[in-house]
């Protein structure tokens, strides 16, 4: 009975945890090479259930996807007030390696099922020692900001409308496998921090995504 009423004062007085970083769709698939345009109704490999998960039943028996990416660029922040000594931190986005891999199977014509290991980048800034710390593709996308206004956005996450533009070539190796290169630019609208301490400012931030992918089916 103690136990019980223990688990359930965990349960209900329990402390929540919040954060926000970097959160974007590209994850060394063959998507990369088309700025993620059209994801949720294609279904061209494994990673598709990721973005499409109906799409599974359209892939063969059995197959697997996986890739590797880099993403680079300049976010640079700028803090408003620096006359009691404090500098601005300049461009807190550092190089970050990623990686995927899929896996989808047919369990019968109607049901298909996947695994799939990725990640969406997540704590891709570093603020350093600072106070605040298949065939030649190509694609064009727009994603709207999540933000209201531009003028009070979170400072560990710097986003804004995104225009992307992409690029990348598929080569098929095998009638079974094929292996695909892509890069990408995406131009990230400027925003403002409100704090009574690191008010500040993202001015023209923009990244660079440069990414590998080999699929097989059996």
């Amino acid at each position: 009975m103690k136990k019980n009423i223990i688990f359930l004062s965990g349960m209900i007085f329990s402390s929540v945890g919040h954060a926000s970083a970097l959160y974007f769709y590209e994850v060394g698939t063959e998507d990369t090479a088309l700025a993620g345009a059209g994801q949720a109704a294609r279904a061209q490999d494994a990673s598709t259930l990721l973005t499409n998960p109906a799409g599974m039943t359209r892939l063969p028996d059995h197959m697997v996807s996986g890739g590797l990416q880099a993403m680079g660029g300049d976010i640079p922040y700028t803090l408003n007030n620096t006359t009691d000594g404090r500098q601005s931190p300049g461009n807190v986005m550092t190089l970050f390696p990623n990686a995927s891999m899929f896996y989808t199977q047919r369990l019968s014509d109607t049901v298909s099922a996947g695994l799939g290991l990725y990640g969406n980048y997540g704590l891709g800034i570093d603020f350093g020692n600072w106070a605040g710390d298949r065939l030649i593709n190509a694609g064009i996308a727009y994603d709207s900001s999540p933000y209201k206004s531009q003028s009070d956005v979170a400072l560990s996450m710097p986003t804004g409308d995104e225009w992307r533009l992409a690029t990348g070539a598929q080569y098929q190796i095998t009638p079974a496998s094929n292996i695909g290169v892509a890069v990408e630019y995406l131009h990230m609208q400027s925003s403002n921090v409100k704090s009574d301490i690191f008010a500040g400012q993202y001015k023209n931030p923009w990244l660079w995504f440069a990414s590998v992918n080999y699929s097989y089916q059996f």
